[in-house]
């Protein structure tokens, strides 16, 4: 009977552990990751998911920064990926598109936080720099 009790208890207390675990909160990457890619909004990003590759060959600067587009917030595109950021560093992306000087092609350092990208830093693409994500 002992054996039994112990058991049932050994599976309840094995069950409420990985209840647990399950309910602990996403953690951020420690890694930085750096991605050089094309800033684009999410709504452009969305309607044109499909042929993403071939209509951010044309995508202009002058959508990206249209009130609709700041508002739905940015993802970067880079070898055939999407990576969306938080609302925090789709603000930072607006401010750093305002300037004029600064284009679509971009260098992004970024953490990943559940799901979604952290900016870090972004600046203007140059010659020699590979897209992707370099971790």
């Amino acid at each position: 009977m002992r054996k039994i009790i112990c058991i049932f208890i050994s599976i309840f207390l094995l069950s409420f552990l990985s209840f647990a675990q399950a309910d602990e909160p996403k953690k951020e990457s420690e890694e930085t990751l750096k991605i050089a890619g094309t800033v684009i909004d999410n709504e452009s990003a969305e309607k044109y998911l499909k042929s993403l590759d071939i209509f951010i060959l044309r995508y202009p600067k002058a959508q990206a920064v249209l009130p609709v587009s700041v508002e739905s917030g940015y993802s970067i595109y880079s070898e055939g990926e999407l990576y969306r950021f938080n609302k925090e560093s789709s603000v930072k992306i607006t401010e750093f598109l305002e300037e004029r000087n600064n284009v679509l092609k971009v260098v992004i350092e970024a953490k990943e936080v559940d799901d979604e990208l952290e900016l870090l830093s972004i600046k203007n693409e140059y010659s020699g720099v590979r897209g992707g994500k370099n971790e």
